[in-house]
């Protein structure tokens, strides 16, 4: 028999002979039986390091050395027979102690898988498609760390991925093992690869018991290519350093689920039953087969103690019964090391243990695990502290149980809930934190078992308890300011002067004593650069708030029955009266990098604006309807009817041509499309379905006073944007469109003036850039072109900038004034195209929703307006745009204002538009109000129309507004009508029988126009002005002279301005 040595690499018995075929095979020829090989044959020696140690024999042995006893020598021959004899009888040493040692192992143990498709569970790990599994069939894995609860699998997948990828295994837990004892195994698995090309997998266990210090050896190892597989059961990221978890991969292994324990348990079953070897595969089909008869049998419940028994289909182990499989499954709580040690339990038991008392055990066997110093206990007190965040009382209970239950530190709890009481209830409940210190105190005083209800009590009162974060984010939000500049010098105003010295260099001087003084005063309590800024924010500030409609409906069909939230009507997509406002500003403008638009906006976003009609407001205007004026019926109407909030969003456009057309348009589409947000934090609310009710858009000018824009222009736009961009060339000439007067030299000296105003503070901001203007003498035409070809050149907001300028200074803001020119910039092209794509969707049947749209320009910050003043007066404008509106339910009475000249007068037009549907049947008649011309229009391509003049229009006009009202008779579509002796000339209304028509009426005038072409539209409002004007002289005489009223005062009544026309349509 050929002499056996020791595989330096796989530690296998390898006969002599066969030794170095074996390593050139990489370990993977079979193992020859010793009793294979003849003893006859002769066999060529190897090297040293195979050979096992033995006793020479005494041919090969030295002489031995002359003694002067005989007996010495004789002794010799039986101790070198034994010698020789010594590796056989160590093998069968060596196989008997690892036969017992494997027999004395735990179940858990003994039934590892060797088969990487026996593994159950973590099929995002092990499934077809997963990466590693991918990686696995490629030969190599990588160095990776498995992070996992314990019983889940961590060492078996290492041990099968060292298989499957035919790499030497190496297993140390970090328990017991130390630096000294990874050195040498990379040592070995650098040999092996040199030697054998065998890659090694060093698996240690528990690796977040070395300190990061020592973590740090497995660095280099890994770099060079050393496989480590490490298994923690806690968070890498806190007790792994990041070196080492940049150069390894992180599996998360999840607990296993019951289904995945209970086919661990059948697969256990199924080998100790069939007494299958270590290691061997189970059949499916008898698994299958087990559990089909084990549920179809007859449960102890439902039989007598004898059959229950007898009941078992597992053979020999009639004990173990679908209850106490389901028990071991509940009981083992993902862990499959618990699960067959409570398996190993069962099978150990007596067939005719009563199945209650084996319950029983196991129940008894089993203890809560709960690790002060883990993720579980951290996860628990988080768990409880977002029930009570989340006034979840239930919940909250739940988990201060499962705490206290598992042996937890009352004391950590409360501690806890202290500091809850003030981060999440705060000022919303100032009971919420001596009740909390209270409750520290009790645990204490009392401790355990006690205390606990003293604990339950601050929990439901936490829970139910109205929450407030303001001075949590207040102070986060002084924090990060604070941190920014550590070095901001405290206030003269607001410093200690407690000696003579101090005072004389100014320490608290002209401070005031607050509790001095029988009225609130002020002092400067922050650093200069902070002045404007606000900490603590108002009570019911929500623009840095989301709304999530998602998680709104499942918290309303989860938490409270399927009901709508109270607060809905907070919603304004779902609110019908409220008025939704959408409000823009402007990125970054060259040298400011925070645009002074944008900061007066931002605030804004999703805040709500509360109307009280009842109160008396200083931006009351004398159009607004008075119940007194309202005819009778309609007052309880209008007065109940009133939109109480105003919702405002706000966003942020960049100053550029391309985007402005990108974007603004998308303001005006229904419903409107808004771009997305780039910041996490300022969330945009949906916009509403038919539209936005106002538009409001601020941008950035020079020094000086706030800039109400009454018009905008179509072409003219000769520079560069932000980005260094000019605005697109238009590749049409647009016609002169004719003024119908002569421009006063007035008039002219103020647009120079302003128009130099508006260029001086636009070049001066963009001074920085290089040829900011096109100064070329044959530069094209710059602005709007394919698709705004039926727009005017100018373009004058339907909004009474001058009346809305008038109020406002009334109320006390001096400091703003109208202008007649935007300054040709991105500010004015985004106010064309927003009024141009304002009027292209106010359709026929949209007139209700006609969009209004308003421009204003504000100063840098602090010159001289501070950001808190330039966001009172936007909210002022938009409290002023909302009492213009006349809302009565669904429908808008809106007020236009159009601006001509008459006789070298400048007029102003109060156009109020009605709604001529029979469901506004009722309302309509609010709209006559104070008018002092009517205009009645009908469609040429419609007879009926006309007939309803007649029938209809005539009769309500003189019944409300009385006989002496002039009445302008207008025919709209002029375009329309064919020429005379068309076939289809019938159908419409000639001008013979309009003017009929309007001599039975009484009207003053006959008018047609077409709006499409733009044609005969001056002729119809100039006869209306005139109209309007000899009312206001006096003629003709009447009742009229009783309720004529202007809408502005003094000074501009004599020039014409602020007369009423209401356009029945």
């Amino acid at each position: 028999m050929p002499p056996l040595v020791t595989c330096p690499v796989c530690s296998h018995q390898i006969a002599e002979r066969d030794i170095n075929q074996h390593l050139d095979a990489n370990c993977q020829l079979p193992i020859p039986s010793a009793s294979s090989a003849s003893s006859s044959q002769v066999f060529k020696p190897v090297a040293s390091i195979f050979q096992s140690p033995r006793t020479p024999s005494a041919s090969q042995a030295p002489p031995p050395r002359p003694s002067t006893s005989k007996s010495s020598s004789k002794k010799r021959a039986p101790s070198d027979t034994s010698a020789a004899n010594t590796p056989l009888k160590r093998s069968k040493a060596s196989t008997s102690i690892s036969s017992r040692l494997e027999h004395a192992a735990p179940l858990a143990e003994r039934l590892r898988p060797k088969f990487l498709e026996d593994f159950v569970g973590h099929s995002h790990i092990t499934g077809p498609e997963s990466p590693l599994l991918n990686l696995v069939q490629s030969g190599a894995t990588g160095s990776i760390i498995f992070w996992g609860p314990p019983g889940c699998g961590k060492t078996t997948l290492a041990r099968l991925l060292a298989k499957c990828t035919s790499s030497v295994f190496k297993e140390l837990s970090a328990t017991i093992a130390g630096i000294n004892d990874v050195r040498p195994i990379f040592e070995e698995a650098k040999n092996v690869l040199q030697l054998t090309g065998r890659r090694t997998i060093l698996f240690l266990d528990e690796v977040h018991r070395f300190s990061k210090s020592q973590q740090d050896i497995f660095l280099p190892f890994l770099e060079q290519g050393r496989i480590q597989v490490g298994a923690t059961t806690e968070n890498p990221s806190f007790k792994l350093n990041s070196a080492l978890l940049s150069r390894c991969r992180v599996f998360v292994l999840e607990r296993l689920t019951d289904h995945d324990i209970e086919e661990i348990v059948w697969k256990a079953v199924a080998r100790v039953s069939s007494d299958l070897p270590k290691g061997g595969k189970v059949d499916t089909a008898e698994i299958q087969a087990i559990q089909t008869e084990m549920y179809s049998s007859p449960t102890s419940s439902q039989s007598s103690e004898a059959h229950s028994l007898q009941s078992s289909p597992c053979g020999s182990y009639p004990q173990l019964t679908p209850s106490v499989v389901a028990s071991i499954v509940s009981l083992s709580t993902g862990d499959a090391r618990t699960a067959l040690s409570l398996l190993e339990l069962v099978l150990a038991s007596s067939p005719n243990t009563h199945e209650a008392t084996l319950l029983s055990c196991l129940r008894s066997s089993v203890s809560t695990s709960y690790d002060r110093s883990g993720d579980s206990r951290y996860d628990l007190i988080s768990a409880l502290h977002k029930s009570v965040r989340g006034s979840q009382g239930s919940a909250a209970l739940y988990w201060l149980a499962r705490m206290l239950e598992a042996g937890e530190d009352p004391l950590y709890i409360a501690r806890r809930m202290v500091v809850c009481a003030s981060e999440d209830i705060g000022l919303a409940d100032n009971q919420a934190l001596p009740l909390a210190i209270a409750t520290l105190q009790a645990c204490q005083l009392i401790g355990m078992p006690e205390c606990r209800i003293n604990l339950a009590h601050l929990v439901s009162y936490l829970s139910e308890a109205p929450k407030s974060t303001r001075a949590y984010e207040g102070y986060n939000r002084a924090v990060a300011a604070a941190k920014s500049n550590m070095t901001a010098p405290v206030p003269l105003q607001v410093r200690n002067a407690p000696t003579k010295l101090m005072k004389e260099l100014g320490y608290a001087k002209d401070y005031c004593y607050n509790p001095s003084y029988a009225h609130p005063v002020t002092n400067e309590y922050l650093p200069t650069e902070l002045k404007e800024e606000r900490f603590l924010r108002r009570e019911g500030d929500m623009h840095d708030k989301a709304w999530d409609e998602d998680a709104l409906k499942e918290w309303e069909k989860e938490e409270n029955e399927g009901r709508e939230w109270e607060g809905r009507r907070l919603d304004m997509k779902r609110s019908d009266d409220a008025l939704r406002v959408l409000l823009t500003g402007y990125g970054p403008f060259f040298r400011y990098r925070e645009n002074a638009s944008w900061l007066a906006v931002k605030p804004l976003n999703n805040t709500y604006l509360k109307l009280d009609p009842s109160a008396t407001s200083d931006l009351m205007v004398e159009d607004d309807i008075s119940d007194s004026e309202i005819p009778n019926g309609h007052a309880d109407h209008h007065a109940t009817n009133l939109p109480q909030l105003i919702h405002i969003t706000s966003l942020q456009l960049p100053l550029t041509y391309e985007a402005v057309l990108d974007i603004v348009p998308g303001f005006h589409a229904r419903p409107p499309v808004l771009p997305l947000s780039t910041d996490p934090i300022h969330l945009l609310a949906d916009p509403p379905e038919h539209g936005y009710d106002f538009i409001f858009h601020v941008g950035l000018a020079g020094r000086g006073p706030l800039r109400m824009e009454r018009l905008s222009h179509k072409i003219g736009y000769r520079m560069k944007d932000t980005v260094s961009e000019y605005a697109p060339v238009v590749d049409y000439l647009p016609e002169a469109v004719p003024t119908g007067h002569e421009v006063s030299q007035t008039e002219m000296l103020e647009n120079a003036r302003l128009l130099e105003h508006a260029r001086m503070s636009v070049t001066a901001a963009i001074n920085e850039a290089s040829s900011p203007v096109d100064m070329t003498i044959e530069a094209p035409v710059r602005g709007f072109g394919k698709g705004y070809e039926g727009f005017p050149e100018d373009f004058y907001t339907l909004i009474d900038v001058e009346r809305l300028v008038h109020d406002l200074k009334e109320t006390g803001f001096e400091n703003i004034y109208s202008s007649l020119d935007s300054g040709h910039y991105v500010c004015d092209f985004t106010y064309y195209c927003s009024l141009a794509e304002a009027k292209r969707t106010a359709t026929k049947h949209d007139r209700g929703k006609h969009t209004k749209v308003l421009f204003m320009h504000c100063p840098p910050v602090e010159q001289p307006f501070s950001t808190e003043e330039v966001v009172e007066a936007v909210q002022k404008i938009i409290l002023w745009i909302r009492r213009k509106l006349v809302i009565v339910g669904d429908a808008i009475f809106e007020n236009y204002v159009a601006e001509i000249r008459l006789d070298g007068k400048p007029v102003q037009l109060a156009l109020w538009d009605t709604a001529g549907q029979e469901e506004y049947e009722r309302l309509r008649p609010l709209s006559y109000s104070k008018s002092h011309v009517i205009l009645i229009a009908y469609a040429i391509d419609t007879t009926d129309s006309l007939e309803n003049v007649t029938v209809k229009w005539i009769e309500e006009v003189r019944s409300i507004c009385g006989s002496v009202i002039p009445i302008i008779l207008v025919g709209c579509k002029a375009d329309l009508r064919p020429p005379p002796g068309a076939p289809n000339a019938g159908d419409f209304v000639t001008r013979a029988q309009a003017e009929r028509v309007a001599q039975i009426i009484g009207a003053r005038a006959y008018k047609e126009c077409s709006a499409l072409k733009i044609e005969g539209v001056d002729d119809v409002f100039e006869a209306a002005t005139r109209a309007s004007m000899l009312m206001r002289e006096g003629v003709p005489a009447g009742g009229m002279q009783q309720r004529r009223r202007s809408s502005i005062s003094g000074d501009q009544e004599d020039s014409g301005r602020g007369l009423k026309c209401c356009v029945i349509c």
